[in-house]
């Protein structure tokens, strides 16, 4: 996809920039006119020829409700994960420099905001979607549910919203980071996170670890619960879900946290690699298998400090 800078292609006389984040199904907003369009990213499953030009996005046809709703959100300035920025929907210049400074200007501004903090500085619509609204952008809802939530308190969306998404979005997904910063700043809810982990139920178990696997390298306070997991586990079965989704999530961690900890790392590798060897269902044995090598990393990272 172009940087949000850039005209799809070179003839195109619009300023484009993705509107709220981008997905395999995208608006692109023209800073310049305010047209909006839906756009469908070009697939990956086929090898460009050397000598062809990168595909372009395809346009897809939408209602004029979909489009007017979808334009209400803010603009992307920039899809470097580290300079996100956002401008208000109805942010408009008159030439590509003009749109590249702005850029520049919301990134810096918004640099001590949290990415739920300049979407809503920008703007961020509460107006519910038409029926129509496409599956694929269903992340313009999201952030609207977690922007909710975090103004309701409401921690057992949020965990539920945060687990949802890391294993739903990339990291770098702006909407997958507007939950994370909400469950890091609503009070009780990392609380929640860490009574989840060690839970009786497992339903409330896999919610809580796998939320901590998006939430580790924002909140070092839940090293100690995640290797009580490893250590103690409620359900000690190398195949199932606690041990491989903690390890999943300390694996987010800088490896200083680690260090003081290779013993136990080592030890979950040697116990998946016998859960793997006296097991005969196969997808036991995979689950072993990616234990026990998501074991052995931690264990080289903690013992290379």
């Amino acid at each position: 996809m172009p940087a949000p800078d850039q005209p799809p292609t070179a003839s195109c006389e619009h300023i484009r920039w993705v509107v709220l984040e981008p997905t395999q199904l995208f608006a692109w907003a023209c800073v310049r006119c305010g047209d909006v369009g839906l756009f469908q990213a070009p697939g990956e499953d086929r090898t460009p020829r050397p000598d062809a030009p990168p595909p372009a996005p395809r346009p897809v046809d939408a209602s004029p409700e979909v489009l007017a709703w979808v334009a209400a959100f803010p603009r992307l300035v920039s899809l470097h994960p580290d300079r996100v920025g956002y401008v208000p929907a109805g942010f408009r210049v008159d030439d590509a420099d003009a749109a590249q400074a702005a850029a520049s200007a919301a990134v810096a501004d918004q640099a001590s905001l949290t990415v739920l903090e300049r979407l809503r500085a920008a703007g961020l619509p509460t107006a519910p979607p038409p029926p129509d609204l496409p599956a694929a952008l269903a992340s313009f809802t999201d952030v609207q549910e977690a922007a909710a939530a975090a103004d309701r308190g409401d921690v057992d969306e949020l965990v539920a919203l945060t687990a949802r998404f890391s294993v739903g979005r990339p990291a770098t997904s702006p909407t997958r980071r507007v939950v994370e910063d909400a469950v890091v700043v609503t009070p009780g809810a990392v609380e929640h996170v860490v009574a989840g982990i060690r839970h009786p139920d497992a339903g409330r178990r896999h919610q809580s670890l796998t939320a901590s696997i998006a939430l580790a390298p924002l909140v070092p306070t839940l090293v100690d619960p995640l290797l009580d997991v490893l250590r103690d586990p409620v359900d000690p079965d190398p195949a199932g879900d606690d041990l491989r989704l903690a390890a999943a999530a300390l694996a987010g961690f800088d490896d200083r946290l680690l260090a003081p900890h290779v013993e136990v790392f080592d030890g979950l590798a040697h116990r998946a690699r016998r859960g793997a060897w006296f097991r005969l269902d196969r997808d036991a044995r995979a689950r072993c298998g990616y234990l026990r090598e998501a074991a052995e990393r931690l264990t080289a990272r903690a013992g290379a400090r």
